[in-house]
């Protein structure tokens, strides 16, 4: 692969009609398929995994990794309770308690492992909602960052918000949150039961400012 393209982005019209049609009855030969995806499907995509791809989601991999998603899937344990799943729980808990460790968080602190960062993202969502809304939404406003990643906003489509609740604000030069837009909009609403909210935004604030977060990028206000 290291000596390949980094991938590329295939034709619609011929790609789609690779593949618009009913499987076979009889079934195909397994090193069939494997061709056809080595002819048809591996090359018409960007490689995440290539040692070149330094884009939006580079995703190098090795051997190991490889064969611990195909034990992974081939077992399909079930994680969803302790009853289905208590030594992979275990397993989580211990490795999220880890990386809490290292990244000095309080003993308190734990989390869950999920699929990428779009539901990390409706994930911390969810409990922002029920932590600072008490999942109630009515009457809730949303300021972010026009910098935000798009699977916040879709993500608060998803738990209840109106897109007239949604506040997207403009960033400056370097891509970072506005310092006196912001502060406009938290003097406006400092007197309407403000409720602050933060994510992953790479805004920089002072305390006297915005007192919500040293990074913030989403807060959330009832009006």
């Amino acid at each position: 692969m290291e000596r390949g393209p980094v991938g590329a982005k295939a034709d619609p019209g011929r790609i789609i009609s690779l593949f618009d049609r009913d499987p076979s009855e009889t079934g195909r030969d397994p090193n069939e398929l494997l061709a056809q995806l080595e002819h048809d499907v591996f090359p018409n995509n960007l490689h995440v995994d290539h040692p070149r791809f330094f884009a939006f989601v580079p995703g190098p991999n090795n051997f190991v990794s490889t064969m611990a998603d195909a034990l992974a899937a081939g077992f399909n344990v079930f994680n969803g309770t302790w009853l289905g799943g208590s030594a992979a729980a275990a397993v989580e808990l211990g490795v999220v308690r880890w990386l809490c460790r290292i990244c000095g968080l309080p003993a308190t602190a734990g989390g869950l492992f999920v699929s990428g960062g779009s539901m990390a993202n409706l994930t911390a969502l969810v409990a922002a909602r029920h932590a600072l809304l008490q999942g109630r939404v009515a009457g809730a406003i949303v300021y972010f960052s026009d910098q935000t990643h798009s699977s916040v906003e879709r993500a608060l489509r998803v738990i209840g918000f109106a897109p007239e609740q949604m506040r997207k604000l403009q960033s400056d030069e370097n891509f970072r949150g506005r310092k006196t837009l912001a502060a406009r909009r938290w003097r406006f609403r400092r007197g309407r039961n403000f409720v602050p909210a933060r994510t992953n935004s790479p805004a920089r604030t002072r305390a006297s400012e915005l007192d919500f977060a040293r990074s913030a990028q989403m807060v959330v206000s009832i009006v």
